[in-house]
């Protein structure tokens, strides 16, 4: 009896003091309008420490049902290899000296000081953002969040963890090089480039220069680069819609504003590279073509270096779209044989 009386209040002790720590959590959902107010000192803050024009607010949020406070900022670049430059540069030359607080120290513990809450209740997200209408899209190339555990503030990150997302294919040229069609011709052994280089640009004009109907606004160009040889040829394709992409589908906004004032489009465009070399080993003469794949925003045409690489989310449907091509081109080439 004894020893069971000795047990029940050792357990009413650990309960007294060591409470569980959601009950000890102040409730935040109704202060949203004070977190934003704190997000624009938070503001002044960067700018005082001449990190405004590199990192700014983009916005503030209460999550986890209320308990959690959550500040989003952005470093504002489009391309995902510039922002971890500038993350690395900024980080880099913040912290004075080995014993001074680093970078991301700073901007959590300030973050908690101005929002005014437990430093359990809160994370910090950087990442570099591109938006669609009426929702907020991330650039899943590059993040940052911070929050605190055990007293440490703690990061997961993903820095220039991204590249263009390339695939190969392979297509021997036996079946093309005789005969008396259009692919007929050898150069010192080779299948001449005067004969296949031109098949595939018409090739490349007539399946990807075309108008979609569900692609109101878009006009897919090639571009022929000069950078070519007799065995090398280059040319990309700007202003794609649903081509490797192929789930794309416009927002909700998008409809809204169809359904009122015409048409609209903001699915992402997408942007094709080949580079096509044609190669003779011993046994045989075939072409090697690599695609690239990247993507930009639905609302605007990005200039060259605004086009992302395609993450490894899009390996499957890039990796399909070469498939096809490959098919495509072959059949082609027979006609033309024939």
């Amino acid at each position: 009896m004894y020893l069971i009386r000795f047990c029940v209040l050792g357990s009413l002790l650990l309960l007294c003091c060591f409470p569980n720590h959601l009950d000890a959590q102040e409730y935040l959902g109704n202060d949203l309008a004070f977190f934003a107010k704190k997000a624009e000192l938070f503001q002044r803050w960067l700018d005082q420490k001449e990190l405004g024009q590199f990192l700014s607010v983009d916005s503030v949020r209460v999550a986890n049902n209320g308990y959690e406070v959550e500040l989003f900022l952005q470093i504002p670049s489009s391309n995902p290899d510039s922002v971890a430059g500038i993350w690395r540069s900024l980080k880099n030359n913040y912290q004075a000296n080995v014993s001074a607080p680093t970078l991301q120290e700073s901007l959590f513990q300030t973050f908690v000081r101005f929002m005014e809450i437990d430093p359990t209740q809160g994370n910090v997200q950087i990442y570099m953002p591109h938006y669609d209408p009426g929702k907020q899209v991330y650039n899943s190339c590059f993040y940052i969040w911070l929050w605190q555990e055990a007293g440490r503030v703690k990061e997961d990150s993903k820095i220039a963890d991204c590249k263009s997302q390339t695939v190969e294919i392979y297509i021997p040229m036996d079946d093309f090089s005789t005969g008396s069609g259009g692919v007929e011709g050898t150069l010192k052994g080779y299948t001449s480039s005067k004969k296949v280089f031109p098949l595939i640009l018409e090739f490349a004009r007539k399946k990807y220069e075309q108008n979609k109907p569900d692609c109101e606004g878009r006009k897919p160009t090639l571009v022929h680069s000069d950078k070519q040889s007799d065995f090398y040829l280059e040319f990309y394709v700007n202003d794609l819609c649903q081509e490797v992409l192929t789930d794309e589908r416009q927002s909700i906004w998008c409809d809204f504003v169809e359904l009122w004032w015409g048409p609209c489009n903001d699915m992402r465009r997408e942007r094709l590279e080949f580079n096509i070399n044609l190669s003779q080993s011993q046994k045989e003469v075939y072409l090697r073509i690599k695609i690239t794949g990247k993507f930009g925003s639905g609302l605007y045409r990005p200039r060259k270096s605004g086009w992302m690489d395609m993450d490894p989310d899009f390996e499957d449907f890039l990796e399909e779209h070469a498939i096809i091509f490959k098919s495509e081109l072959i059949e082609f080439l027979k006609r033309k044989r024939n």
